[in-house]
């Protein structure tokens, strides 16, 4: 039984003002009958059902359904209700039989109960043939079929109906009125709406088949405000899991969640590190390898030096050309050497002369030829200095009494910690808020777009269950996104260093600059990775909760890369370390302390304040989101 008094409702519009889009409407429904609401477009027949489905709160009156009140007990409603408009959609990723099945659980039903009630279902309906099939790869007669199974799943009292045979075949819609009329004459409260009640209605097998009781706005002087604080619900684990469920299936079956969430974390360090790195190591030892040609000025009064340069091993010495600083530039000739005038008789006498090298600074084969001819000119002053010390009977100490040596202490772990921990937390960071990013999305800004939102709205599930089942899922895509990230470093760490230790000292020397990834390095970085992971959940689900579309949310998601970006690379920089205030700083703070971690240093009070913060700042975002889904004008934002 449905008894409406004074129903209104009204929507602000920034350029229309205030719109009324339902004026203190009282009607009342009674079981065994079929009501049809009539009225032109845009009349507020739609959004009277939303409100008698508690999708919608009324601005002033009420409504009593089945005896509980659609503003003070909205869950107790949506569970004696079976509600269909033209805007509930279905979830594309499921099968007929998985939506439907998914929506008998959240009404309570037990696993026996739902299979009978599915499969009786499924038989009047005639819908056997496609129950295993994806939703998204039914026909309009089977997808309203399948709204219409999952409306009825629960078998409530009351059903509410926006046009269901609109567009539909002539069978298919005379299999739907032979239903909705079966469940009249067993006792159900069916409410309905259509444009009209002409012959050329849209629906007019509906509106003409069954006798029906037609409904209009009428007058109340008993319309009371109803803008109460709805009351708080229980927690509810089971609804949690089961949204939860849902959501990881559908996740699963998505090609954009499983290639941010599985495959770029898996395969991106690896081809940055391996990849990267062989390509690096190889392109640098073709450069060793290659014979540089360097061009030669001056020196014909210094034979000696000259053939020195000449007998250089894979260099190249090229006559002087007037263009040879166009040829450097060009990389035609990788450096030049002038020696000056009389240079070889002015170390016999004991002058001072400058032998200058000229080459293109940062080019890296330049730099290796540079690196040649300047060690042979060091050698040959080395043997200069020799020969005079020896003519004098001075033994070499002289000009070297003493030396200065450099030991480290740190074990090899700290020093590779310290040089490259820090893109440790930068790449957990970024691919950690990069996996919530599109499941966020999806579960928002796509739900709207689909058209799922308000299907989901309509089951007797609480928002509050409905936000943290979808939040959970956005948080496993984060961490395990954060998890497989940390795992293909420490493997990719490790095939670099299997790699670098067989081969020749110049590898092997390399290899101990490798970061080593252990146990207790891995399960540290994830630890601090979970509120990171919270936080960024719920912040990007509460801005994605904004948009319209998909395309919109990642407009307003886009930018969120380059606020985690600038204090993640932050960390990097040298000389910046943690304090007590850039503690607090969030993102930064967790990148920081990463680095630390992985260079093997544990500052317990650091660690305790950062993740108390970073905790807090969590908590505040998932408050803001479940707030945020409280509230009509986000999600139903037009």
């Amino acid at each position: 039984m449905i008894e409406a008094c004074g129903l209104s409702k009204r929507f602000q519009d920034k350029k229309r003002g205030e719109i009324r889009a339902v004026d203190n409407v009282s009607f009342t429904c009674q079981p065994g009958r079929i009501y049809g609401l009539l009225g032109a477009n845009g009349a507020g027949k739609t959004t009277t059902l939303r409100m008698l489905a508690t999708i919608l709160e009324p601005t002033d009156g009420t409504a009593l359904v089945c005896g509980h009140d659609i503003v003070e007990q909205p869950e107790k409603v949506r569970s004696c209700v079976g509600f269909l408009s033209t805007a509930t959609a279905l979830y594309p990723r499921l099968t007929a039989q998985e939506l439907v099945e998914y929506f008998g659980r959240l009404n309570g039903l037990d696993e026996p109960t739902l299979k009978k009630r599915v499969d009786g279902i499924f038989n009047r309906l005639d819908m056997n043939g496609f129950r295993d099939r994806r939703c998204d790869k039914l026909s309009t007669g089977m997808k309203q079929k399948t709204s219409i199974a999952r409306t009825l799943v629960h078998d409530p009292p009351v059903m509410i109906f926006d046009e269901p045979t609109l567009g539909l075949d002539v069978m298919t819609a005379r299999t739907i009125t032979a239903f909705i009329r079966e469940c009249r004459d067993n006792g159900k409260t069916v409410i309905s709406t259509t444009a009209s009640s002409s012959p050329k209605a849209p629906s007019p097998s509906f509106a003409k088949s069954i006798p029906n009781t037609i409904s209009r706005k009428s007058s109340s002087k008993l319309s009371r405000p109803t803008m109460f604080p709805r009351r708080p619900t229980d927690m509810s684990l089971r609804n949690v899991g089961i949204v939860y469920r849902k959501e990881l299936t559908e996740a699963l079956r998505d090609r954009r969640t499983v290639i941010s969430t599985i495959l770029v974390p898996l395969f991106l360090f690896p081809v940055l590190s391996v990849g990267f790195g062989a390509l690096a190591v190889s392109l640098v030892g073709k450069a060793k390898e290659e014979t540089p040609k360097v061009m030669l000025r001056g020196g014909e009064d210094s034979p000696a030096v000259v053939e020195g340069l000449k007998k250089l091993d894979k260099i190249e010495i090229v006559p002087e050309t007037p263009d040879w600083k166009d040829q450097i530039i060009n990389k035609e000739v990788r450096a030049a050497v002038e020696i000056p005038a009389g240079f070889q008789a002015d170390v016999a006498q004991q002058k001072s002369d400058t032998v200058k090298i000229f080459n293109y600074e940062g080019e890296m084969k330049s730099e290796f030829a540079t690196e040649k001819v300047e060690k042979y000119m060091k050698d040959y002053r080395d043997r200069v200095v020799k020969d005079r010390l020896a003519a004098k009977n001075l033994p070499e100490t002289v000009l070297n009494p003493f030396e200065v040596k450099q030991e480290n202490v740190a074990p090899p772990e700290k020093v590779s910690g310290a040089a490259f921990g820090g893109i440790i937390g930068y790449m957990v960071i970024l691919l950690c808020m990069t996996g919530a990013m599109y499941p966020a999305m999806d579960l928002t800004a796509g739900e709207k777009e689909r058209g799922t939102m308000e299907t989901i709205l309509s089951s007797p599930i609480s928002r509050m269950h409905l936000v943290l089942g979808k939040f959970f899922l956005i948080l496993t895509a984060a961490l395990g996104t954060a998890a497989l990230s940390v795992l293909s470093m420490g493997v990719s760490f490790s095939v670099l260093s299997h790699y670098t230790g067989q081969s020749g000292s110049g590898r092997a020397a390399a290899a101990g600059l490798l970061l080593k990834l252990g146990p207790k390095t891995v399960i540290s970085v994830f630890l601090m990775a979970l509120p990171v992971a919270v936080l960024f959940s719920a912040t990007l689900m509460t801005i994605a909760l904004f948009a319209k579309t998909y395309k919109e949310a990642q407009s307003y998601l886009t930018p969120m890369t380059f606020v985690v970006i600038i204090p993640a690379v932050a960390a990097m920089l040298p000389g910046v370390e943690l304090t007590p205030k850039l503690s607090l700083i969030p993102i930064l703070n967790v990148s920081l302390l990463c680095k630390e971690l992985v260079a093997g240093t544990y500052h317990w009070n650091y660690i305790g304040i950062i993740f108390l913060s970073t905790c807090v700042y969590a908590a505040v975002a998932l408050f803001l989101a479940i707030k945020m889904f409280q509230r009509e004008s986000v999600l139903f934002r037009s």
